[in-house]
């Protein structure tokens, strides 16, 4: 069964609300980074960036 147009912006959405994911989705536009670039990148403490970019690795 599909997801309605609205709840599909709206979970988007919701994932990006948060800065960190905001950021690493920007860098992931550049080119593969490695964590450890992308945390320079952001300087963000360690423990936030995996969780906050592993999880929908497949945007484009």
């Amino acid at each position: 069964m599909s997801v309605p147009l609205y709840q599909a912006k709206a979970e988007f959405f919701r994932v990006l609300g948060h800065p960190v994911r905001i950021r690493v989705r920007e860098l992931s536009r550049v080119g593969p980074l490695a964590v450890r670039e992308s945390r320079a990148a952001m300087e963000v403490p360690r423990s936030p960036l995996p969780v906050a970019g592993s999880r929908h690795a497949e945007w484009p």
